[in-house]
């Protein structure tokens, strides 16, 4: 059920379906991997219960900033996902899940984080992005601080990862070189 339900929530991400907008929470991450500070963006489902038995599954979704607030958005346009989701939730078509949305900082940022190989087309170039940090990072920094703040499973069955573009390569990257996730959101993909 949830495999089909991530594709309608993103067919109806881009092709504009809204509801009204759910809450999210904000934390802060200080990163040792990338050397930075960044944002979490949390959307948690209507009801949420921090001592239900079955944990809840996660989405973590790269570019996070892009994906509840046009103005946060690096690109001045969002994903609606704390629009759409609730309605699937409450309709049925997908199980109450958590969406955690993994800021990057600027464009320069997301390319030195999102390439795990430089891109001879980039400008300006980076001849050593830390992309191959990446899985690292999730690891590490992310994985723990959520699943030590939430009610959510601790084991790749209850892990999405998700992006497009270069969060897409990412996302592609940290399937292919690591098992933290059991299920990847992988749109566009910039290769």
């Amino acid at each position: 059920m949830v495999n089909r339900s991530i594709y309608i929530l993103i067919f109806l991400c881009f092709f504009g379906f809204a509801q009204a907008r759910a809450a999210t929470q904000i934390i802060t991450l200080k990163s040792k991997v990338f050397d930075n500070e960044r944002s979490l963006r949390i959307l948690l489902p209507e009801g949420y219960d921090r001592e239900r038995e079955e944990p809840y599954p996660v989405l973590y979704m790269n570019d996070g900033q892009n994906l509840y607030s046009a103005e946060d958005s690096m690109t001045g346009q969002e994903w609606q996902m704390d629009e759409i989701l609730p309605s699937l939730i409450k309709n049925g078509n997908l199980e109450p899940i958590i969406v955690v949305g993994i800021d990057t900082l600027s464009y320069a940022d997301r390319a030195n984080e999102y390439l795990p190989w430089p891109d001879e087309y980039l400008t300006p170039y980076i001849e050593e992005p830390m992309g191959s940090s990446y899985p690292d990072f999730l690891e590490q920094e992310v994985l723990p601080l959520i699943e030590q703040k939430y009610n959510v499973g601790k084991t790749p069955r209850y892990r999405t990862l998700g992006g497009s573009s270069y969060g897409g390569l990412i996302t592609l990257y940290t399937a292919v070189s690591s098992e933290l996730f059991s299920k990847y959101l992988i749109e566009s993909p910039s290769l």
